[in-house]
């Protein structure tokens, strides 16, 4: 069984998996105390059991300071085929691309890793421009190789 940090931010979503729940329940909490610092505000906090699913959630609803919507929630992950690995494997590069940079950037790059439409001659580039970008603090600067991802 995995832990699963959800996070959704007007309809975009990144999903990050742990194996002890105290690790996924640090990182929501850190999650939540960073964007309620940079004025994002709470308008809904559950905790809940999905007797259908079986799943435990713990969530937080709110808005952004431009005005959108986000949800961060945590709930248990079962996996029923060979897909753990994979799931693993794209932790550690999440992780190291948060390390590396800002959240923005890291998870523009994660979702760039896997998206097919991203060629390896665009992927270099685009990791380029942003690595440039944030040499100049533009924190959220979109790269034209990764403007669909």
């Amino acid at each position: 069984m995995f832990y699963t940090l959800h996070i959704n931010i007007g309809g975009r979503i990144h999903n990050r998996f742990f194996h002890e729940f105290e690790n996924v329940e640090r990182e929501y909490n850190k999650e939540i105390a960073d964007r309620v610092k940079s004025g994002w505000t709470i308008t809904n906090n559950v905790n809940r059991f999905d007797v259908a699913k079986g799943q435990q959630y713990i969530e937080v609803h709110g808005k952004t300071p431009d005005g959108e919507d986000y949800a961060i929630c945590i709930f248990d992950t079962y996996f029923e085929d060979e897909s753990e690995k994979e799931i693993l494997e794209s932790n550690k590069v999440y992780e190291y691309l948060v390390w590396r940079h800002n959240i923005f950037h890291a998870d523009m790059i994660h979702r760039a890793v896997y998206n097919e439409n991203v060629s390896v001659d665009d992927f270099l580039s685009g990791c380029k421009k942003i690595y440039e970008s944030e040499c100049d603090e533009e924190d959220e600067f979109i790269p034209s190789e990764f403007e669909n991802v």
